[in-house]
């Protein structure tokens, strides 16, 4: 999450999650208010109508240099600490009551899982190592026996191209 605000003539970001503060100029300001609410193309548009000094390209750099904070950690981080907020973790299902379900391609849904299961394990491996997480704060998502269970609890179609035999 982050903050902005101006002080006495600066244009203060502050990256609630990393505790990093940032002093960036008018056009940075309003790119940053921007990012991930429009596409690049929409706020490089948007600001060089409202800045005649900037160009585009200048504006595409911006948005490289914010990328690259949000990979360093430093803009737009993650709370570490949002499953302490709940007591289990909410998928898009838990806001879709009487809605159906269609899984295409099971075993191919069931694989992906299991490589971001993996992923997400390894990376919580690191996190840990590298005293960024502690104990309590590694649900980050469901596993696919517990998703598929939630799945389940609504009206479902499961479709797949070739039938597989049990």
């Amino acid at each position: 999450m982050i903050h902005q605000y101006k002080l006495n003539g600066y244009n203060i970001v502050l990256d609630v999650n990393s505790g990093s503060v940032h002093l960036v100029d008018e056009a940075a300001y309003d790119i940053i208010a921007l990012y991930g609410k429009k596409n690049a193309d929409e706020i490089a548009k948007e600001i060089t109508e409202k800045y005649s000094d900037i160009t585009t390209e200048e504006v595409y750099e911006v948005l490289d240099d914010i990328r690259s904070l949000k990979e360093q950690g430093k803009l737009f981080t993650e709370d570490k600490y949002l499953p302490l907020a709940y007591s289990r973790c909410a998928t898009l299902l838990d806001y879709c009551e009487d809605q159906m379900v269609f899984v295409s391609e099971y075993v191919a849904v069931k694989e992906r899982a299991k490589a971001f299961s993996w992923q997400m394990e390894e990376d919580i491996k690191t996190l840990f190592e590298e005293g960024e997480l502690c104990k309590g704060l590694d649900c980050y998502h469901r596993e696919f026996p517990v998703l598929m269970g939630s799945i389940l609890e609504h009206r479902c179609v499961f479709m797949d191209t070739f039938a597989r035999g049990g």
